[in-house]
């Protein structure tokens, strides 16, 4: 694999995590988010809840008639806002608890109804009053506290996740580029050994690696120009001593054609004169 590709992965997968630790920090607080309004409007209506429950007390123990229209009327405004809140309060804490909900206001205002109609509301009225609006009261409890308790567990696992996805990141950073650098520096210290090798005469060849990556090439092309440069140092060693030995050869030939020059021109001469020459 390409340095370059490496480069590009490596950024690739970093950048993928950073991606991925975002998305997932962003969908742990709108979780945080949405169950947080869910719980202010559960206060609310536990506000309300438990006004009609101190109402319901005036109502049996004093007999206080005027109490069941405010419970009717706290009723009546519980259901706005549950009609009003249903989304977040699905998204906070789901479909199946906004209807659960809604079902046991309901059965307590069909008790509160029951009681109204009842001149005197009797121990079976009083009894299913008490048991719906307790139901009410000890549901809507729980479910804020379930609540408050995820979005507890939802920070504490978002905290988690980042610090993974964080030391995931560092690791691959602080793993993977000591580990490429230290390839490139090795490379480049043969490189860098095998050119002072070369400056003194000295034509060797570095072992290729198996990565196939710009460093093999460049490796790679230097040991060709290091077996060139050796194969022409032998070519002109070769050149050098076929010149010496041409110029060893003229000078051998210049030694003994001067002699056999003079020899010749003593001859020539002799023989033009060897007429004239007195006879013994």
């Amino acid at each position: 694999m390409k340095i370059k590709t490496k480069l590009v992965v490596g950024s690739c997968v970093s950048l993928a995590l950073l991606i991925l630790l975002a998305v997932l920090a962003r969908h742990d607080m709108n979780r945080v988010v949405d169950k947080l309004r869910f719980v202010e409007v559960q206060d609310d209506l536990n506000a309300d809840f438990l006004e009609m429950r101190l109402s319901e007390k005036n109502l049996f123990l004093f007999e206080d008639r005027a109490a069941l229209q405010e419970i009717a009327t706290k009723i009546s405004q519980s259901r706005d806002v549950l009609t009003q809140s249903r989304d977040r309060i699905v998204r906070g804490a789901g479909e199946g608890s906004y209807l659960a909900l809604r079902r046991r206001l309901d059965n307590y205002a069909a008790a509160v109804e029951q009681a109204r109609r009842a001149e005197v509301p009797g121990p079976e009225v009083e009894e299913a009053m008490r048991e719906a609006g307790r139901a009410l009261r000890e549901f809507s409890t729980t479910l804020v506290a379930r609540e408050r308790e995820q979005v507890g567990e939802i920070i504490a696992l978002s905290r988690r996740t980042m610090s993974v996805s964080l030391a995931a990141v560092v690791c691959t950073a602080v793993l993977a580029a000591p580990i490429l650098f230290l390839k490139v520096l090795r490379s480049l210290a043969e490189v860098e050994r095998l050119a002072g090798s070369i400056a003194e005469g000295k034509f060797e060849s570095i072992k290729e690696p198996r990565s196939h990556d710009e460093l093999d090439s460049v490796i790679r092309a230097v040991n060709t120009m290091s077996e060139r440069l050796g194969s022409r140092e032998a070519e002109i060693l070769q050149s050098k001593k076929l010149a010496s030995l041409g110029t060893l050869t003229a000078g051998v030939a210049h030694e003994i054609t001067n002699p056999v020059n003079n020899i010749s021109m003593i001859a020539e001469t002799y023989e033009t004169l060897h007429e004239d020459l007195p006879q013994r």
